[in-house]
């Protein structure tokens, strides 16, 4: 006698019909949204279109936070990595599915409680908890550690042909934080054009990095020192190699390959504008692993021209 097949729970419809819709640029209705409330990986998702407002969901501030704390409560660890600290309360629920995360040696946890410990003064637990989380590749802590790495090596007796080739050879391998080590190496040898080129690549690949030590006054001040104050050349160059960097660990740098036909600076000021919005990278590798070649990513990221608010 053979045995039925078991039917999968409403609440895995639910998340498996929006995820379609998204490929195909369909809205996702609220008695839809509603739905994915049944899953973990629902919670986090239906809280992601919340704070966006893309896939034809209004976007809610106050529900996108609701949304995240409940996700984060039931046990998503991609939602205290996606929202932030100032955007849950660490409730004991919070706390256990944090400290699950760490158990398992998930590297976005591990990463987060760093910084947590480091918040709090400890240090040496912070050490510990990047350099686990650097073991697992994860790009934050890798960041973290080149800098400091770079800085310990770099007072030693080296020329700056020897920093400019590990500088160049460490952005080529993949880590953010070369783009601004290179952007100051070139700024401290007056190499305007190149300190530019790296500024402005690490501006498209993370905004939050590059407003942490360049400002636009400050780029201003250099482009003003450009031949005819020509920024152009430079920005279709970052653009063409931001789009052919190939697949990469980081996905702030893996996600230019969306641009790879086209290497031209709309595509790449587009994705770096709108990603975050139009794709869930939690679900990168899982329900959104085909996302970005799909109609709803190209519609959600093209939706009209970039706006100054955008580019943050």
């Amino acid at each position: 006698m053979p045995v039925a097949a078991l039917t999968p729970p409403a609440e895995h419809f639910a998340l498996e019909l929006a995820v379609e819709k998204m490929h195909r640029g369909e809205i996702i209705d609220t008695p839809l949204l509603e739905q994915l409330r049944g899953s973990a990986d629902g919670l986090l998702l239906r809280a992601w279109l919340l704070a966006e407002g893309r896939y034809g969901v209004a976007a809610s501030a106050e529900s996108a936070r609701n949304a995240f704390q409940t996700a984060a409560e039931q046990g998503q660890v991609a939602a205290l990595q996606w929202c932030g600290q100032g955007c849950i309360t660490f409730t004991p629920a919070v706390r256990k599915t944090l400290d699950d995360a760490i158990e398992q040696g998930d590297p976005a946890a591990l990463y987060l409680q760093s910084r947590l410990l480091l918040e709090a003064g400890d240090a040496l637990g912070a050490d510990r908890l990047l350099m686990a989380a650097a073991r697992k590749r994860f790009p934050q802590a890798l960041d973290a550690l080149y800098i400091d790495y770079f800085l310990a090596w770099s007072r030693g007796v080296r020329s700056a042909a020897e920093a400019e080739e590990k500088l160049r050879r460490c952005a080529d391998e993949g880590l953010v934080s070369c783009y601004h080590l290179l952007a100051s190496f070139y700024l401290r040898h007056h190499d305007v054009p190149q300190a530019l080129h790296y500024a402005l690549a690490l501006r498209w690949i993370d905004a939050e990095l590059y407003r942490q030590f360049f400002g636009r006054t400050h780029i201003a001040r250099l482009i003003e020192q450009l031949p005819q104050q020509n920024i152009e050349p430079i920005r279709s160059r970052v653009a063409v190699q931001l789009s052919r960097l190939g697949a990469a660990a980081d996905p702030r740098l893996n996600r230019f390959g969306h641009c790879a036909s086209q290497a031209d600076i709309l595509c790449v000021e587009q994705v770096a504008a709108r990603d975050r919005a139009c794709m869930l990278q939690p679900f990168a590798q899982s329900h959104f692993k085909t996302l970005r070649d799909s109609d709803g990513y190209r519609a959600c990221i093209s939706a009209g021209p970039v706006r100054a608010a955008e580019v943050k």
